[in-house]
């Protein structure tokens, strides 16, 4: 039963047990919009090293006397680098043309990482780069 005011008699506050069910409540969704946020900025570390992978692939890809396996090579290591055992979701690919190198990224990043173990929903890892080849003077 509530408290009441002693002058009024209006029910005020909580019951001896209110708060600690209004917490056993909240906490699971409070667990659940962490858990979110934490995936989300995993997601958005991902997705930065990708692009700069990708990026740095198809500048070593461009220069002089460079060939598309030196910049897909350094795209790989970078991945590596940055996503660690999760590189493996992600593959490079590479065009290379008289004039320039394309290198792509494309792949998918696991939801939940716990334990080595993740779901079968994933969120997509997608990165383009064109850089223009290098000519000597």
């Amino acid at each position: 039963m509530p408290r009441r005011d002693v002058d009024t008699g209006v029910p005020c506050g909580y019951g001896p047990a209110q708060s600690l069910v209004a917490y056993a409540v909240l906490l699971p969704f409070l667990v659940v919009v962490l858990i979110v946020m934490l995936q989300g900025a995993l997601y958005v570390h991902a997705r930065n090293v990708v692009f700069g992978a990708v990026h740095e692939g198809a500048e070593a890809a461009s220069g002089d006397g460079a060939t598309l396996a030196d910049g897909t090579a350094r795209a790989q290591a970078l991945l590596q680098a940055g996503l660690g055992q999760y590189a493996r979701d992600v593959t490079i690919d590479g065009v290379e043309t008289r004039d320039e190198v394309v290198v792509e990224a494309h792949g998918s990043m696991g939801v939940l990482h716990l334990n080595g173990q993740q779901t079968a929903l994933g969120l997509p890892l997608y990165a383009r780069a064109r850089a223009v080849r290098e000519t000597p003077p």
